[in-house]
């Protein structure tokens, strides 16, 4: 009998729920393997160290195999971490990663140039990038994606339809010396809600992502 184990992710961060799958087969030879018999097995959670954070026993189903979860401990140190697990006198493990914590580098904010916009008017405003102490991100790379949903009434109400995506003269900014980076959607020709996703770096390893809605002319009452 062979057992796998599959995590939801290959890397985690301390204090994140990792969801834990292991399925398995039993093989009668080199080509022939049938599903193994139901059963428990027990699993072992080591750290970087090779300190055992946690035992679980889980349940083996001979066709849907075996599923558990637990939770990191804040204080998870780095590294290399594996899963130990038993079953039936035999003892398989896997493996996965944890990351050191890091809080969001920066903050990306929306800064347009007026509250409301009309129809075939470009979207014009500032994206915003500052660090928790306050001091600008200079020199960030941005880069852009624009979807937009047209509004509509039905009776009496106002209601999304699809979403498409919109295409952009320029996908990728820069942020200046003040961490503001110019932005000049392009102007949508009936009533729309725009959602600008933002994948924003400062050279580090890490991205920031935010979504910001745009709405244009809502109080349209008839379209």
């Amino acid at each position: 009998t062979k057992l796998y184990a599959f995590t939801d992710r290959p890397l985690y961060r301390p204090g994140d729920w990792v969801s834990l799958k292991i399925v398995g087969r039993e093989f009668k030879n080199a080509q022939d393997s049938v599903q193994p018999g139901a059963g428990t097995v027990n699993v072992s959670v080591l750290d970087a160290a090779g300190t055992a954070l946690q035992n679980m026993t889980l349940n083996l189903d001979s066709k849907s195999g075996a599923q558990g979860r637990f939770q990191l401990p804040e204080n998870a140190v780095a590294g290399g971490y594996e899963l130990r697990f038993g079953y039936k006198g035999q003892v398989y493990s896997s493996a996965f990663r944890v990351a050191e914590y890091i809080k969001p580098h920066f903050e990306v904010s929306l800064a347009l140039a007026k509250p409301d916009f009309k129809t075939g008017e470009p979207v014009k405003g500032n994206l915003v990038l500052l660090y928790p102490d306050g001091k600008p991100v200079a020199n960030a790379r941005l880069q852009l994606s624009l979807r937009a949903q047209q509004l509509s009434m039905v009776d009496n109400e106002l209601q999304y339809m699809g979403q498409f995506p919109v295409e952009l003269t320029s996908a990728e900014l820069t942020t200046d010396s003040k961490g503001s980076a110019t932005l000049d959607l392009p102007a949508a020709d009936k009533p729309s809600r725009y959602m600008l996703t933002v994948f924003a770096s400062d050279g580090a390893a890490y991205r920031v992502k935010t979504t910001k809605e745009i709405l244009i002319e809502r109080g349209a009452a008839s379209f």
